[in-house]
């Protein structure tokens, strides 16, 4: 999703330019702290930290690169139910009326300049825990090689998470929702 930020502070020749960092929107609030110059609000213990990273480095330098890993991937999750009648697994965008035979399961993705790969996995609703143990339930892995960020919609047509040439891919990106997901408070 295409984010635009304006800096009246930023420097003339950085003005308008475009960025291929990848962002997410929980970085939009540390990053309007970052550009006010405020301290970042605590958290309340029984809720998430305040996550997210500024995008300030982006805006400052569009083109990169930028330290550590910063920019690299952006992750999501979202669940689905799958309600066995016969809808695909998208086709019902929450688990809120998950009964019976029906199966909750979590969608967790991440998005590199070059893929984006998603793991449908199955989700305890109880425990709201993730067996990462197990095979997924589903994948996808889309390639975004040409992608320059005008075109929405365009990459993501052809699922090829099956094609034994991008099991490496797969393997890496897997490893990357992991990391992120499998880890407890993150």
């Amino acid at each position: 999703m295409p984010l635009i930020i304006a800096d009246p502070d930023a420097a003339t020749e950085v003005k308008g330019q475009r960025t291929m960092y990848m962002a997410e929107l929980l970085d939009v609030g540390q990053t309007v702290f970052d550009l006010i110059g405020a301290p970042v609000p605590d958290h309340q213990p029984a809720i998430a930290p305040f996550m997210g990273r500024s995008l300030r480095q982006a805006m400052e330098n569009p083109s990169g690169p930028w330290p550590g890993d910063a920019g690299e991937a952006a992750y999501s999750q979202f669940p689905r139910c799958v309600r066995h009648d016969g809808n695909p697994v998208w086709f019902h965008d929450d688990i809120g009326g998950c009964e019976g035979s029906d199966s909750p399961i979590m969608g967790y993705t991440v998005r590199t300049l070059e893929w984006r790969h998603v793991r449908w996995m199955n989700w305890n609703r109880t425990t709201t825990v993730t067996d990462w143990a197990q095979p997924p339930y589903a994948m996808e892995l889309y390639t975004h090689s040409g992608d320059d960020g005008t075109t929405i919609g365009k990459f993501e047509t052809n699922n090829t998470a099956a094609d034994p040439a991008n099991a490496a891919v797969v393997e890496s990106l897997g490893a990357m929702l992991r990391s992120m997901f499998d880890t407890p408070n993150k």
